[in-house]
């Protein structure tokens, strides 16, 4: 069972790694796109990759930036860490 799970867990990871910074088009014109927060965390960048790391550090930061103007500022009462760029960046 755990030889499935983690086959599992493999083949999804590589799902949406292959879906990172691809726009998808929905009806009426509207699009989504699966992003993360790209680090330095490789040796050898190609340009496809800085690319890719602009592409999607450049939209996190403007959805940030949405996210705070259109929502109020929510502190974690126990750490005092602001709660808008743990979710939006998966920092929990």
């Amino acid at each position: 069972m755990f030889k499935d799970l983690t086959f599992w867990y493999v083949q999804v990871h590589s799902s949406l790694q292959s879906q990172v910074g691809l726009v998808n088009q929905v009806a009426d014109g509207f699009s989504w796109t699966l992003l993360r927060c790209i680090h330095d965390d490789q040796k050898v960048h190609s340009a496809q990759w800085f690319a890719l790391k602009a592409v999607c550090n450049t939209k996190l930061a403007v959805a940030l930036t949405i996210m705070e103007e259109c929502f109020v500022s929510m502190l974690d009462p126990r750490t005092g860490i602001h709660m808008i760029p743990q979710v939006l960046y998966n920092w929990g």
